[in-house]
């Protein structure tokens, strides 16, 4: 497929994006969280700034709302249409984030299921935060992506801007910042250079740390402490409400549809194993470096967010949501993508070493003595034909085997 196919498959799942996310925008009524909002915002700047630090939500949300609301008005459309403009990002920021992790195609791929998510949707038309913390989430793991696959500094001046960012939206966002920490650790014992990584890392959290503490000073003193858990819900029910709203978009009764997400397991298992198997990095970031990221940030928030959510004696203590896991939706939909390109290619390709052909090198008899190494590729197994190696203009990147020592006398 040409470069400007695989625009125009961009550019159509970016529409199909907006359309289902401002279709029947402002039809339901406004509900209870919403209605917050609304009234925070109705008075000035510092009221709502005030109000907000009394409450269990950091302010970036309503700083943004109110001059909104200021022309657009505060109604169901008008209100919610804020949260479209974050979502829509957050859908185009899936291309160079699968493409950095898994390819060009896997960042097609995880676009369009981002798109037609219908977890992601539903969000995207409520007049909160939820929304807008997960575009911060979502390009904080882009520059650490980046940061991890080249030695330019600036990734991590972005990574600094968007995790602080997420911090001042909601503070769930200090989950992703934890599985980013797993991430580094990860990452880094792999790494030759893994003390470098490890200080510039440790001075990029420090950095937001240092911006977001003037909130925390501000807010913490008047923060409200107390509990809407009853019963506090198991660790297993904090993985069916992760795995069933992100794969089927429905967050109640969801133990009847346990099965469908266990089945959706067992593919992104089977692909991550694929894909291990290949060991072939068809993107910037190393192959182990991609696995691992995707891993910790789909894996790991469901006992996280379980853990937040048991009774305590200081802040608020909120129940088990759905919504808390939108930030790390991204993450679910590159690795499902990432799994089923994997799969895929399994399928369709196979290491050239398993063709059963004989190969023969053919030397000039005035050959100089040395030793003559054979580069093979890929081969179609449904034609056996063999496709060109990586470097003659290929798509396909094909690891160069050693099949052949020849010496020449």
């Amino acid at each position: 497929m040409t470069r400007r196919s695989q625009q125009v498959l961009l550019l159509v799942g970016l529409m199909a994006a907006v359309a289902l996310r401002m279709y029947r925008l402002g039809d339901q009524n406004i509900w209870w969280d919403e209605g917050f909002s609304v009234w925070a915002v109705r008075g000035s700047l510092a009221w709502a700034t005030l109000i907000t630090a009394r409450d269990v939500h950091p302010p970036l949300y309503l700083w943004l709302l109110w001059p909104w609301v200021r022309p657009a008005g505060d109604g169901e459309f008008a209100g919610r249409a804020l949260s479209v403009m974050a979502a829509v990002p957050t859908v185009a920021l899936m291309a160079p984030l699968g493409h950095r992790i898994g390819g060009k195609w896997v960042g097609i791929a995880a676009l369009w299921l981002l798109a037609l998510s219908r977890f992601h949707i539903w969000w995207s038309q409520e007049m909160r935060m939820y929304s807008l913390a997960a575009l911060w989430a979502t390009l904080s793991f882009y520059f650490l992506a980046r940061a991890l696959s080249t030695r330019s500094r600036r990734p991590w001046f972005g990574w600094v801007g968007a995790t602080t960012a997420a911090l001042y939206t909601l503070y769930f966002s200090a989950l992703p910042l934890l599985c980013q920490n797993l991430f580094a650790l990860i990452a880094g014992l792999r790494r030759s250079d893994r003390w470098a990584l490890w200080r510039r890392w440790l001075l990029a959290q420090g950095t937001t740390l240092a911006l977001w503490a003037p909130w925390l000073a501000f807010a913490i003193p008047r923060n409200r402490s107390g509990s809407v858990v009853e019963q506090p819900a198991s660790l297993g029910f904090a993985f069916q409400l992760n795995g069933v709203p992100l794969g089927l978009g429905i967050s109640t009764y969801v133990e009847r549809y346990l099965s469908v997400a266990l089945a959706l397991g067992f593919v992104l298992l089977w692909g991550v194993v694929s894909l291990i198997r290949r060991r072939t990095p068809v993107g910037p970031l190393p192959l182990p470096d991609g696995v691992a990221l995707l891993l910790t940030g789909v894996l790991v928030p469901p006992t996280m967010v379980w853990l937040v959510t048991q009774p305590r004696a200081i802040f608020y203590t909120p129940r088990v949501e759905a919504r808390y896991f939108l930030s790390f939706a991204p993450l679910f939909y590159v690795l499902l993508a990432w799994s089923l390109a994997g799969l895929a290619q399994a399928r369709r390709l196979r290491p050239g070493l398993r063709l059963r052909d004989e190969y023969e090198l053919a030397l000039s008899p005035d050959a100089p003595p040395g030793e003559y190494l054979l580069e093979i590729g890929m081969y179609r197994p449904e034609t056996g034909e063999r496709l060109p190696v990586a470097g003659d203009g290929a798509d396909i990147k094909a690891r160069r085997l050693v099949i052949a020592t020849v010496p020449v006398e």
